[in-house]
């Protein structure tokens, strides 16, 4: 069940009648009394009055609507917060047998083609090793900086695709690392 955020609401609509008074206020200000050289009454506006009472509201009001927007997102993000908490609570790893595991492909190869794809994303870097995964598709490339220090760092790359691109998945980066480990 979701909670209703009362503050929230109750500082949006403030900071809408913030803006809304500070209008009617900004008009009353700039309505100027002058007088002509024979003495006769006229009224005027004058908009520099009216700009610089509006613009103090309406930046008063603005900042308490942006206030009221905080509070919802800060709601939001611990409802959904308690929502993940519960569903992890009833989470139960599966784990796998030993024989289970994913197979290893040992003949796969690298083709010209795909060492180009590699070489063209990483035109920057200096290439050390390209090394096939055991899943078909990924390489593990060893990477150093030209004019970095002497450090290499090693990159996942999807070649399946017409171009190379890195991998991010923490997951796929974490099994083909380790296979790199168990060779």
């Amino acid at each position: 069940m979701k909670q209703k955020n009362i503050l929230g609401r109750i500082l949006f609509y403030f900071g809408i009648a913030v803006i809304v008074l500070g209008f009617i206020q900004a008009i009353l200000n700039a309505q100027m009394m002058q007088y002509d050289h024979n003495g006769i009454e006229r009224m005027e506006f004058e908009w520099r009055y009216f700009l610089m009472s509006f613009i103090q509201h309406l930046i008063s009001g603005v900042t308490i609507i942006a206030l009221s927007e905080v509070i919802r997102l800060l709601n939001t993000l611990n409802y959904n917060f308690s929502t993940v908490r519960m569903a992890s609570e009833d989470f139960q790893p599966v784990i796998l047998e030993k024989g289970r595991e994913e197979p290893h492909i040992d003949n796969w190869t690298l083709t010209e083609s795909e060492k180009v794809k590699i070489h063209e994303l990483y035109s920057d870097k200096a290439i050390l090793e390209i090394i096939p995964s055991h899943k078909k598709g990924y390489c593990i490339v060893t990477l150093q900086d030209f004019n970095g220090p002497l450090k290499s760092f090693q990159k996942i790359v999807d070649i399946n695709d017409v171009g190379a691109r890195e991998v991010h998945d923490p997951v796929i980066k974490k099994q083909l690392l380790s296979f790199l480990d168990e060779k």
